[in-house]
């Protein structure tokens, strides 16, 4: 028999690169493309054989594969699905993937605006532990586990599951998890009620005797209840559990880890044990409330991915909380020119509260509306943060040398938030890394 072989286009995503560890663990010879190589890239080739090109060209498509897999930031005329098109290969997005895996498997989808990465890590740690050997994908790493990506051989399938461009109706759930409902991403979706909508339709794709988990206090989520009911789908209000402390930060992963605990009613787990692993256990995710390491004269180092306005002012506030003797320094990028138009009036009230703001120019990866630039942005900002220090930064180097020049001591706690590549300046600050 000849060997299987896959092309993933967009290798290098968080996403798709923990498909392509998937792909590897069923059989398939792995190759994939993308603009530049990465750590996901680079563990790939090392760790799964990945035969991976740099840069996007027709001539990448080197055989007649057994299908094709593709980001969805990987545009039509893109010229490898071109010539996957011209080839008569069957091509599949990355979420089309996703959902042909669900179909397969007992699947559980954690999905909402914030706390879908940390919540998919808490569930796989959870059920790991319970001996459920869970395959699992999720949009961040693990630090227990240093990857994006579980291979279990149960029937269980844990996956993050995104709202962007409607990705998730790809996915259909066995259990759906709701962290929260939100305004975001309304560059493709234009108004809050189009984001409530999706998640609407997303209840659809619940399986026959399939369950949701989420706040059935939380108005946001009135629709989707009420449609949850018209299907007779089974509701399990997460807000009766409870758990009164974490091994990691943050009140809202108390919100988190309530989901998890919630799913031991539908598997009967020991709820008792979930909440002691997550109490005593849990690590938590990179780049979610992450400790890095210290400056050279002692002054705390974190990086968090908060990128829209609700996860900013909570990163912010329980920063504050738990370093209340400290003075906290925030460097933020935003992401995206669309994002930050929208929520311009939100992103302003979040970021009133560091005591000094590095603001560094608006970080944009695709195609986007210019209604609002990085300067503008940050004088608007500053003019409303009084008396505060507040500076802009050009790049991560002017970044870098700007906060140097303080010379921060062990009176400041300093972090880097946004979505980009943004924790490179953390990275870069910090000269002793050790585990507080």
């Amino acid at each position: 028999m000849s060997e299987k072989k896959v092309f993933l286009s967009g290798v290098g995503g968080i996403g798709v690169s923990a498909l392509a560890q998937y792909l590897y663990f069923k059989g398939y010879k792995i190759y994939g493309s993308d603009i530049c190589s990465n750590e996901n890239t680079d563990f790939l080739v090392k760790n799964c054989n990945l035969i991976f090109f740099e840069n996007q060209k027709k001539e990448n498509i080197v055989f007649d594969f057994d299908f094709f897999i593709y980001s969805p930031a990987i545009l039509d005329s893109n010229p490898e699905r071109m010539e996957v098109a011209n080839r008569g290969i069957k091509e599949y997005s990355y979420p089309e993937f996703l959902g042909k895996i669900s179909k397969e498997k007992f699947t559980i989808a954690i999905s909402g605006t914030n706390g879908k990465t940390t919540t998919t890590a808490m569930t796989a740690e959870v059920l790991i532990n319970q001996k459920m050997k869970p395959t699992v994908i999720m949009g961040g790493i693990s630090k227990k586990f240093n990857s994006n990506f579980l291979y279990g051989d149960s029937d269980f399938f844990v996956v993050e599951s995104c709202e962007y461009k409607n990705s998730f109706l790809n996915i259909y759930p066995d259990v759906l998890i709701i962290t929260n409902i939100t305004p975001d991403h309304l560059d493709f979706f234009k108004t809050f009620e189009n984001v409530k909508k999706t998640f609407v339709k997303f209840i659809e794709n619940v399986k026959d005797n399939g369950s949701i988990i989420c706040n059935t206090s939380d108005v946001n989520l009135k629709e989707v209840i009420d449609m949850a009911c018209k299907k007779g789908i089974n509701i399990i209000n997460y807000n009766d559990f409870k758990i009164d402390k974490l091994n990691i930060s943050g009140k809202y992963n108390k919100e988190n880890a309530k989901t998890v605990l919630a799913l031991s009613k539908i598997l009967n787990f020991s709820k008792e044990n979930a909440k002691k692993y997550l109490s005593d256990n849990f690590l938590g995710t990179k780049r979610r409330f992450e400790y890095i390491g210290k400056t050279k004269k002692g002054a705390l180092v974190y990086d968090d991915y908060a990128h829209n306005p609700e996860s900013i002012n909570v990163f912010c506030k329980t920063l504050k909380e738990k370093y209340f003797d400290k003075n906290n320094v925030i460097i933020f990028q935003p992401h995206m020119y669309s994002r930050t138009f929208d929520f311009l009036d939100e992103f302003i009230e979040a970021l009133k509260i560091p005591d000094i703001l590095f603001i560094e120019k608006i970080y944009s990866p695709r195609d986007d509306r210019k209604q609002i630039t990085s300067e503008e942005f940050f004088e608007k900002v500053k003019s409303e943060r009084g008396n505060k220090k507040t500076y802009f930064c050009k790049d991560h180097k002017d970044c870098i040398k700007q906060v140097r020049e303080f010379d921060f001591n062990n009176e400041y706690v300093i972090a880097t938030v946004g979505a980009s590549d943004i924790d490179k300046v953390s990275k870069e600050l910090v000269i002793l890394k050790k585990v507080i």
